[in-house]
């Protein structure tokens, strides 16, 4: 029995509803999660549709790697993958080792509002995935 990635992205919504903790705390560790439900999620796919299991130490994908075989595609749906992949990427940047953030980030981690948006994009998208065909990647990563 595996891991269902998807289950992070519902540990990232009841992190941020829950009170009693520090918001920003919160807020950031959402993200990390909403960030690896997509990852893990997209990474799943690919093996599955290779016929290759996704356990072990041998089964390492490289998360930049992942990101620019997407945005390498021909198809325009990876490439959206890509897209949403890298923004999430970009916040779970932000959120594990910036701790005085600056410019766009300025008080971003204070909203739950756009972490809610993250959310449920990752969880729409994972959604999607079974019915997306991931034959340009197979093999390569």
């Amino acid at each position: 029995m595996h891991f269902d990635p998807a289950l992070f992205a519902k540990v990232g919504r009841s992190i941020t509803r829950q009170g009693g903790l520090d918001k920003e705390a919160r807020i950031r560790t959402a993200i990390g999660r909403a960030y690896y439900a997509l990852f893990l999620a997209i990474r799943a796919a690919i093996r599955t549709r290779e016929g290759r299991a996704t356990h072990g130490r041998d089964d390492r994908i490289d998360h930049g790697k992942l990101t620019n075989f997407l945005y390498a595609a021909n198809d325009p749906e990876l490439k959206g993958l890509a897209e949403i992949l890298n923004d999430l990427y970009e916040a779970r940047r932000q959120a594990d080792y910036v701790l005085e953030p600056v410019g766009n980030w300025e008080g971003y981690f204070t909203k739950t509002r756009d972490t809610e948006r993250f959310l449920k994009q990752v969880e729409a998208t994972i959604r999607r995935l079974p019915n997306i065909d991931f034959t340009e990647m197979v093999g390569k990563i």
